[in-house]
């Protein structure tokens, strides 16, 4: 079993009503749609215990043994929270014509290290949520 302070490397798909918002894995990101070509996907290192993921990530990590692999669901409240309006944000389309992006409704990507989703792209504007 894994113990507090063990250290863990961790490979994992977050996902939010079926759609992908984070991932470790070069094909789940592939499927995904993920659009950052500079992106490396491998296991993180975690500490065992000490919050470095959302809570209910954390739990179960102790809870499991070296080498498990198990499907988790978790309830906002153990993950990121409840939605948050104020992070959908307008971002100006030449923002992302700066780094030879093309923003696309459902396109995934990330933003200053942030997992982020592209709701809509029309007058010049892109609006982007962060929410997970």
């Amino acid at each position: 079993m894994v113990k507090d302070g063990d250290f863990v490397e961790v490979d994992f798909t977050g996902k939010t009503d079926g759609r992908v918002f984070e991932t470790t894995l070069a094909d789940e990101a592939k499927n995904a749609g993920f659009s950052d070509p500079n992106r490396v996907f491998k296991p993180v290192l975690v500490v065992a215990g000490k919050k470095m993921l959302v809570p209910g990530l954390d739990e179960e990590i102790l809870k499991s043994a070296e080498g498990e692999s198990k499907t988790v669901s978790l309830t906002s409240d153990k993950a990121f929270g409840a939605r948050n309006a104020e992070m959908v944000r307008l971002i100006a389309l030449g923002k992302f014509q700066e780094q030879g992006i093309t923003p696309v409704p459902g396109m995934t990507l990330e933003i200053d290290n942030m997992p982020a989703r592209i709701i809509s792209a029309d007058g010049g504007r892109v609006k982007v949520d962060f929410n997970h």
